[in-house]
């Protein structure tokens, strides 16, 4: 994988294979963290996720089983124009939240 991201490494240990749903659960919590590079493996099958910060996409390649990269970028991408459609982002700053607890 080749990105400017410091790359996660997510070692999917269960004896059967990751779920859609697994995968992206792990992939969340990741993203909540701020990671936007990750490598989730599972038993030598890998699935390679990357933002692109020019295009401002996700990029998936390899697969788990039947799940593949590709699919799942495509719904991480469905999912943040669904938020940037939907919802204002607000950003407050450090000293913002020190005013508002006194």
């Amino acid at each position: 994988m080749s990105t400017l991201h410091q790359i996660a490494r997510i070692d999917l240990n269960s004896k059967r294979p990751p779920s859609h749903a697994l995968i992206m659960r792990m992939a969340a919590v990741y993203l909540a963290a701020g990671h936007k590079a990750m490598d989730l493996q599972w038993r030598g099958q890998a699935i390679e996720l990357t933002y692109n910060e020019a295009r401002g996409q996700w990029y998936g390649l390899g697969s788990i089983n039947q799940e593949s990269g590709h699919k799942i970028a495509l719904e991480l991408n469905e999912i943040r124009a669904f938020v940037l459609d939907h919802f204002e982002i607000i950003r407050v700053s450090p000293s913002m939240n020190r005013s508002l607890d006194d």
